[in-house]
């Protein structure tokens, strides 16, 4: 078998010379979903010419696309899709290629080689390396290129085998921290003993701040927390996963969410100088709900604790985080205050975001969101999905009713809460559910909404429908429109007479009053329900929990060459 003569060009980054590679191999077309693992390498595509884009409308339809191209041309396609829910989305089509050996090269981003097992935003080491292990227990080949070299062997075999009529599928995982060199020296990173598992121990909770994570979900343990962070004037944030919690916590100690999506009150008080101790309760330690390890979190002089009655492994190696494992219940049991504190904490109360309806006013996301919370009773399911919304919706719903919020908060997979809310209004008949999503969900599993009308669910879906992947396009901001068209853009779609199709009842709204309206009306009809939301980019940009450890030039704060920060 011979290989083909590539040699890497030392003036292009790794991305670029890999599309040289992959041209001269002969593969000419990419089917793909766009998401921040895979966006450079989704980009620099889109900007060549040589290559055809296809962008599907989800990931294993984008497996079944290439596995039909790659039948009736017998030419290689690659398959292009984020780590996490996109690469499990895939499964099905990669199991369907290895039985009827299809040749086809599924190529999920992954976060930076760096980050490796430090639970980053759907690294695929996060649980045990399971993305990889997923493909592995499928297929017989699998390339994870720690330099170019590695990519150019494993490709060049790869192709010799194809151009033998030995036909297979093969995965590559790309991490973003090496895709954009040319040639880089691994950099090792040893675990630290920085897990201290302490026994008896006795939780000094002056100038703390706790924070409540989305696996408590026993309402008497967190009345238990709750009780006592009242008594003592303790200030009291949560993840969005744990978001149900604010409907049990008083107000004036509730200082909002903390994390990705979270309110500026609660970033602002874990930075503050004036915070000791903080204390994260039954959560991952992972980048969303440590602010992607951020030096608001981690300052000098301060103990970072993490409690959990299980085993944990909160992956951020560079710190000192004092782990318990002990119940709830032990934990207050050994809390204690010497001192009788003041408000101190009072500037960073958590307050609700008023919204006076103008009628005529073009609606954004933020608008949407804040009528929602004001017409939408509080006794009423809320159902939160993946996407631009995502983020508004987390901001500005507000949760007065405990376990009536509900969304995926660790894998963050598109279309679920379209699904979910159904199962939700299944169980739970005597109320209303409301699930918002967008158009790009819609597009992977808006199928599910003739499951509400067949079984009749008072389900009310709220589309978002910008006519993008927003948070893609946004990141795209300084790119020609027909960059964007290739990459964010989605064809407009008609989600009301997509609803009607299944006989369901829907309307588009486009202002402030039209929207009220929608919502009055929805409600009094009984069975599902469909309001299409049309609005632009919503380029708010001084939110300060919006950040991507996907980015391929993340780095952690403590990585940063001009860091001033001491840890």
């Amino acid at each position: 078998m011979s290989h083909s003569h590539h040699h890497p060009n030392s003036n292009l980054d790794f991305v670029q010379n890999s599309l040289n590679l992959l041209f001269d191999l002969g593969i000419r077309t990419v089917f793909a979903i766009p998401g921040a693992h895979i966006e450079h390498f989704i980009l620099a595509i889109a900007k060549d010419n040589r290559f055809k884009l296809i962008i599907a409308a989800h990931e294993e339809g984008a497996g079944f696309i290439a596995d039909g191209y790659f039948r009736k041309s017998n030419q290689v396609p690659i398959v292009a899709t984020i780590n996490g829910p996109g690469a499990t989305n895939l499964m099905t089509s990669v199991s369907t290629a290895q039985v009827d050996h299809s040749s086809i090269i599924y190529l999920t981003g992954d976060t930076a080689y760096s980050l490796k097992d430090m639970l980053a935003f759907q690294t695929s080491s996060q649980l045990s390396d399971y993305t990889g292990r997923m493909f592995r227990s499928i297929l017989s080949k699998q390339i994870i290129p720690l330099c170019f070299n590695d990519l150019y062997q494993g490709l060049n075999e790869y192709i010799d085998d194809f151009r033998s009529n030995i036909h297979y599928p093969m995965h590559i995982s790309l991490h973003n921290d090496i895709s954009k060199l040319t040639q880089i020296e691994c950099e090792s990173y040893p675990v630290q003993a920085s897990k201290n598992i302490l026994r008896n121990y006795s939780f000094n909770l002056e100038r703390s701040v706790l924070i409540l994570g989305e696996d408590i979900r026993n309402m008497d343990e967190i009345n238990s927390v709750i009780n006592y962070c009242s008594k003592h004037k303790i200030p009291i944030v949560c993840t969005l996963g744990a978001k149900n919690s604010q409907a049990l916590i008083p107000k004036d100690i509730f200082c909002g969410v903390y994390g990705y999506a979270g309110h500026e009150s609660a970033i602002d008080l874990v930075q503050s100088d004036h915070v000791e101790r903080v204390y994260f309760l039954y959560t991952d330690l992972n980048e969303r709900n440590t602010m992607a390890w951020s030096s608001t979190l981690f300052k000098e002089n301060r103990e970072v604790f993490a409690i959990s009655p299980y085993p944990t492994n909160h992956g951020i190696q560079e710190f000192t985080i004092k782990s318990i494992e002990c119940s709830m219940g032990e934990f207050i049991k050994s809390c204690h205050i010497s001192t009788v504190q003041d408000d101190w904490f009072k500037e960073y109360i958590y307050g609700s975001k008023n919204h006076l309806i103008e009628e005529t006013k073009q609606l954004d996301m933020t608008s949407s969101i804040l009528i929602m919370n004001q017409m939408i009773d509080y006794t009423d399911n809320f159902v939160l999905d993946s996407g631009d919304h995502r983020i508004y919706g987390s901001l500005y719903w507000d949760v007065k009713k405990f376990n009536t919020f509900f969304t995926a908060s660790k894998t963050a997979p598109m279309g679920w809460a379209i699904g979910a809310g159904i199962g939700v209004g299944i169980a739970d008949t005597a109320h209303t559910t409301w699930v918002l999503t967008g158009d790009g969900c819609m597009l992977m599993h808006g199928n599910e909404i003739s499951v509400a009308q067949r079984y009749h669910t008072n389900v009310k879906f709220i589309v978002i429908n910008n006519g993008s992947f927003g948070r893609i396009e946004y990141r795209l901001l300084n790119e020609d429109d027909s960059i964007k068209n290739k990459i964010a853009r989605l064809p407009y779609t008609s989600w009301v007479h997509y609803a009607n199709s299944f006989n369901i009842e829907a309307i588009c709204v486009k202002t402030n009053q039209e929207l009220v309206n929608a919502i009055k009306t929805a409600q009094e009809y009984n069975g599902p329900y469909l309001i299409e939301i049309m609005i632009t980019i919503d380029n708010e940009t001084d939110i300060k929990s919006i950040f991507s450890s996907t980015s391929k030039n993340f780095k952690p704060f403590w990585k940063e060459e001009n860091s001033n920060e001491k840890i």
